[in-house]
């Protein structure tokens, strides 16, 4: 591999990487451990995580058993939201609902089992209560109690909301293959000719760049928009649309709208050609 091959995956992975540990701290938020503002409404701004004092309390300094304090939180608030979905759907199809087998899915992100020790290299403050603490969250991940401990200096709390953060992040799923192989792939591509990075940047300057990008790979177009669409290429989310009848890049039939600001792309999709 080329040193601009190698330059360009690394790149690539730090944006997956970047991508999981937002991820993790999203379901952190839904789960109440973390809150999360946003600095401004400006497309350019930030998100600030913040820890509220009752969870901060909460916390022991015990690696291991505040891994699986939150580890048991983010479950639970999985479960819950799927269960709310899954109402949903029982609702908006009616006797169809009942049909659906609500099961409980790992998720593939998790680091081992309960268990495991984590390396988390963080200072926490001398005033952690090392002393056995009860959960806050019993056996079917619902929340039972508060805390009900003095509130934290706010030095203290911002010293343990940097240790909280540590422990959430440990959490966030790992790359995905396919993922990790098409960044790969688009490395090499770039990494064929010293010069095909500088004309790749010199395009992207411009105000309307034409970029063409051929890897004779099963499946490579559909996952390489999904991944311009989730901010895994560029530094920014996209929505696709098609310039001719028919799926994007990602295979989507109607361009990708959330609550998310996204640029718009043009794109076009070629078959593979035939000799």
């Amino acid at each position: 591999m080329s040193k601009i091959s190698k330059r360009v995956f690394c790149y690539l992975l730090a944006r997956q990487h970047r991508a999981a540990r937002h991820e993790v701290l999203e379901r952190a938020a839904e789960a109440e451990i973390l809150e999360s503002k946003r600095l401004s409404e400006n497309a350019r701004s930030g998100t600030v995580w913040q820890l509220p004092p009752d969870q901060a309390a909460l916390f022991s300094g015990d690696i291991d058993r505040d891994l699986e304090l939150v580890r048991t939180a983010l479950d639970a608030s999985a479960r819950n939201k799927k269960a709310v979905l899954l109402a949903d759907e029982d609702d908006e199809y009616g006797d169809f609902g009942d049909a659906v087998e609500f099961t409980e899915a790992s998720d593939p992100g998790e680091p081992g089992t309960p268990g495991d020790k984590v390396d988390v290299r963080v200072e926490y403050p001398a005033d952690f209560a090392h002393e056995d603490q009860q959960s806050p969250y019993g056996v079917n991940g619902q929340k039972t109690a508060g805390p009900g401990q003095n509130p934290l200096h706010p030095e203290d709390l911002a010293v343990r909301r940097d240790y909280v953060l540590s422990i959430v992040q440990v959490l966030a799923p790992p790359p995905k293959p396919a993922e990790v192989a098409t960044a790969l792939l688009l490395a090499r591509a770039v990494g064929r000719d010293d010069r095909t990075l500088d004309h790749l940047l010199s395009a992207m300057e411009s105000l309307n760049p034409i970029i063409a990008i051929h890897v004779p790979v099963h499946d490579f177009v559909r996952q390489f928009g999904l991944m311009i669409e989730e901010g895994l290429i560029l530094p920014f989310y996209t929505s696709l649309h098609s310039i001719v009848h028919g799926p994007t890049l990602s295979g989507r039939h109607k361009p990708l709208a959330d609550s998310r600001r996204r640029k718009s792309f043009e794109c076009l999709s070629v078959g593979p050609q035939r000799s």
